[in-house]
């Protein structure tokens, strides 16, 4: 039932702008963008203070496999955390950003322009201020790096052994004399390869109990592997030569990149700065916006009931989709309209309500169903073409499914590496931006996948309104309206698009990944020249990949498929809509402020024909077939 305007007195007095409604969500986007620039500069002062940088890269652990893979994981999952977190508030604070004020709305509609209400809008961006478009591009510009760099801060990387192959006779190892005589088949022929055959005698013969006795064949399976870790240097004991000389014979081989069971987890973060921007940007949004934006549907409805719009009077019944067709963007008000259309547009002629079933699919735009569709589908085809090569140019026999996840996730392996150990890339930062190109691409599909959501949601709230009577949801609540944290996007949508975005940000970040290769000598030192920058990737962190990327697509889908009301028309996030659905009868001032239905409205002295409009009053449900203006 309606609620009378005097019941407004009795109200609690609401908080302050700053602590409810959409500067609530700004200034959280903008104290996590705060958060990690401290974040960054810490780990990399810290870093520099306790480990040496190579070429900006430093090793901050060294040790066994498994530790080196759980501190990935766990040290990748923060960080999409923190960017998918990052990323909804740079899209929030771009929503706020791109979202007109009355006035920008009531320029448009003298124009027969409609802006977007509620979803994010690059229609809107001719028709805003210039500060605001700046802001916004500073902020789509500041993603971009983020998403290329970000995910690779902390990778894994292969550390490989210089081991020897030394030729003896068998009393080298009892201490004969020895001399230096080279095989012809040598691999290594300068005399610089050879090392002090006296310190390697020593070696052997102090610690030839703990050497271990190989057959032909044991020493063969031992040693034909690509990735060397039971054993390190061989001796290989030959059959006496003839020779006029007297001791044993030695020669001396040298072998790299054979890979030994410890790895490393490396940081590399030249782009501290990519924080600084959205925090900066952030913040203006937060405390620089002084005007009332129109960011959600409920904000334009609550200003068009306070003040009407006599651009749309009369046409109650035009959808968002009518007025997309009928309003050209170039302002010419005859331009490409018949005159009947014109007459249905500026209300001189009475629509008849059809009342046919609709779908939320209805409420967003072809071009924003053709653009998410079309780049999840090209996102999840090259995801299956890259796992049926990866899986084809694996170098091991073992191809089923609990061999892949024996393989782990993201974790650095000489037969998962792309084109093997001996192919590389020019610099650590080609390698990183190759493997984090996926990222960009995934960061623009959320944010299709968002608006696209956004605007059927938007639409099922909407239709609602026809059906029971409630306040309006509102960025900046007053009197009995509700407040939101999250625009358009309920709390319980949001959150599951949330955790999903993050969740896919991990296993992308997981599927192509930065891997780099380093050659270390016995004394410990490194060969920078040896040093390698590759991707390597993992087959089943692509299987579940293309896993909840079909799920997130068959479930928008569905989501399109869910019945509205067949009684109010779909606005979709059309301004020139939303406004039409907003010319209550006189004496309603305060009617933004209360509950609200749509519906048929009491006609005035001298209508002939019925109008429908949000109401504070009691109405009636519009019947199908008959007309309203």
């Amino acid at each position: 039932a309606p609620i009378h305007p005097s019941a407004l007195d009795s109200l609690p007095e609401r908080k302050s702008w700053f602590k409810s409604g959409w500067r609530v969500g700004a200034t959280s986007a903008a104290a996590l963008a705060t958060l990690s620039l401290i974040l960054n500069l810490t780990a990399t002062v810290f870093i520099s203070k306790h480990s040496r940088f190579t070429a900006g890269i430093s090793s901050i652990y060294t040790g066994n496999c498994k530790m080196v893979e759980k501190y990935d994981t766990w040290i990748h999952l923060a960080i999409n955390v923190v960017s998918t977190a990052l990323l909804s508030g740079s899209n929030y604070c771009m929503q706020v950003l791109c979202a007109p004020n009355r006035k920008e709305v009531d320029d448009a509609h003298a124009r027969k322009r409609q802006m977007d209400i509620g979803v994010p809008s690059l229609r809107n961006l001719t028709l805003i201020r210039k500060e605001k478009l700046l802001l916004w591009c500073l902020l789509g510009l500041s993603s971009l790096p983020l998403h290329l760099m970000y995910n690779s801060m902390f990778f894994g990387s292969l550390s490989t052994n210089d081991y020897n192959i030394y030729y003896v006779t068998e009393d080298f190892l009892t201490g004969a004399a020895y001399d230096r005589v080279a095989f012809p088949d040598k691999i290594n022929g300068s005399d610089e390869d050879y090392m002090d055959t006296s310190a390697m005698q020593q070696r052997i013969q102090q610690n030839n109990g703990t050497w271990q006795k190989l057959s032909n064949t044991e020493c063969i399976s031992a040693y034909a592997v690509d990735t060397l870790s039971a054993h390190r240097d061989v001796v290989i004991v030959v059959e006496p030569q003839n020779t006029t000389r007297k001791g044993s014979m030695v020669s001396r081989d040298r072998y790299r990149f054979n890979f030994n069971s410890e790895l490393e987890m490396d940081y590399y973060n030249p782009y501290d700065w990519i924080c600084v921007d959205p925090m900066l940007a952030e913040n203006y949004v937060a405390w620089g916006i002084k005007d009332s934006p129109l960011i959600i549907v409920g904000d334009a409805v609550a200003s068009f009931l306070r003040r009407t719009d006599s651009t749309t009077r009369g046409a109650c019944l035009i959808d968002g989709t009518y007025f997309q067709q009928h309003w050209r963007d170039d302002g010419d008000d005859d331009h490409g309209i018949s005159s009947t259309e014109r007459e249905y547009i500026l209300g001189s002629e009475p629509m008849v309500l059809e009342g046919r079933s609709r779908r939320l699919k209805d409420a967003a735009s072809k071009g924003r169903w053709f653009s998410m569709a079309g780049l999840l589908s090209a996102a999840l085809i090259i995801v299956a073409g890259l796992l049926a090569y990866g899986i084809e140019h694996l170098k091991t026999s073992d191809r089923s499914m609990s061999a892949l996840w024996a393989m782990g996730f993201g974790t650095v392996r000489e037969e998962s590496l792309i084109g093997g150990s001996g192919w590389h890339m020019p610099s650590v930062t080609a390698a990183v931006i190759v493997a984090n190109l996926p990222q960009v691409m995934l960061s623009f599909l959320y944010l299709l996948f968002n608006g696209l959501l956004t605007a059927m949601l938007a639409a099922r709230e909407w239709s609602h309104y026809a059906q029971e009577r409630k306040p309006l949801r509102v960025s900046t609540p007053k009197g009995m309206q509700r407040s939101t944290y999250f625009l358009s996007l309920p709390f319980r949508f949001a959150s599951p698009l949330l955790v999903l975005s993050g969740a896919l940000h991990w296993l992308v970040s997981q599927s192509l990944f930065l891997a780099s290769i380093t050659t270390e000598l016995r004394d410990g030192r490194t060969l920078a020249e040896d040093t390698v920058s590759t991707c390597g990737y993992s087959p089943i962190a692509m299987v579940l990949t293309l896993s909840v990327g079909c799920l997130m697509l068959v479930g928008i889908v569905g989501v399109g498929f869910w019945k509205v009301s067949a009684d109010l028309p779909i606005v979709g996030s059309c301004s020139a809509a939303i406004s039409a659905a907003c010319h209550p009868p006189p004496g309603q001032e305060n009617a933004h402020l209360l509950p609200l239905q749509w519906g048929v409205i009491p006609r005035a002295d001298g209508d002939e024909v019925s109008h429908c409009s949000f109401s504070a009053e009691e109405v009636e449900a519009p019947v199908a077939g008959a007309k309203y203006a």
